[in-house]
């Protein structure tokens, strides 16, 4: 995930608001994932692509400061 947004001088922690990540293969079976360090997720046996889910603290997920509010977020990632 990355720590910087456009404009901005600054590094910033966007992935500690992430929680609740969990990976799922095409045939829906939950796939393992590793948090090799704070910034990021690895998931294995993906086979190419991936359909993960995670919940975010925050009601915008554009940097700001935002009051602590549980949203789900669901993204399809596929091998570059």
């Amino acid at each position: 995930m990355s720590r910087a947004s456009p404009g901005r001088y600054s590094l910033h922690d966007f992935a500690k608001n992430v929680y609740d990540v969990h990976a799922f293969a095409g045939d829906g079976r939950e796939l393992p994932i590793t948090r090799p360090d704070p910034y990021g997720w690895d998931v294995g046996d993906h086979g190419g692509s991936a359909k993960v889910t995670y919940k975010i603290f925050g009601d915008v997920v554009d940097g700001r400061i935002s009051p602590s509010i549980p949203r789900m977020r669901t993204s399809t990632c596929r091998r570059r």
